[in-house]
């Protein structure tokens, strides 16, 4: 790759952090420029190596294909605040407790998805359209997910996701690190 990059790690200048790095947190995804390959059943996800504030952050990237398929489920946005993609190009945005669900609806592969952490409030939003929007509820920091948690019977299934990017201030607040693991599926 370009600029002795490793094949597992992607860099990006964007306008407010100077590098934002893609990572492989779980499985054996692809990461090259600014896409990620990733397999269910391989139990793949990607992450952010950065952990932002959340008071100046925005994820973006374009939304795969889903088929239909009810075992599967893509988590994708940030850690504490993210959406779930699932058969038949369904998405379902979470308030930041994971339980109450606050958009739910279908878009279109290629879309473009982003989370917007801005005024002490998370914004989602499809192709610049505003979704849904909750209350930050004191969560300081926040990193980019893409991926699966734990699918009970992971099928052999592949998801492109394209234009990943993530802008914001790199956290300086050390004592209060992100664990890195995926969601709860049995929430």
């Amino acid at each position: 790759l370009e600029g002795g990059l490793k094949k597992n790690s992607l860099k990006l200048n964007s306008i407010v952090n100077p590098v934002f790095e893609l990572v492989v947190g779980n499985g054996s995804p692809i990461i090259e420029n600014n896409k990620a390959t990733i397999k269910e059943i391989n139990k793949d996800y990607v992450k952010s190596k950065q952990i932002y504030d959340t008071q100046n952050l925005t994820i973006s990237f374009k939304l795969p294909e889903v088929k239909n398929d009810p075992d599967q489920t893509l988590y994708i946005g940030g850690y504490t605040f993210y959406s779930e993609l699932k058969g038949n190009n369904t998405i379902i945005s979470y308030a930041s407790d994971g339980y109450k669900d606050i958009y739910k609806g279908e878009y279109k592969p290629g879309d473009i998805y982003t989370q917007e952490y801005k005024d002490n409030t998370v914004y989602y939003y499809i192709n610049g359209e505003k979704k849904a929007e909750t209350q930050l509820d004191n969560v300081k920091i926040e990193s980019l997910y893409i991926g699966f948690a734990d699918p009970l019977n992971p099928i052999d299934e592949t998801f492109i996701f394209d234009s990943i990017n993530c802008i914001g201030t790199i956290s300086n607040n050390i004592n209060t690190p992100i664990i890195p693991q995926p969601p709860d599926e049995n929430n």
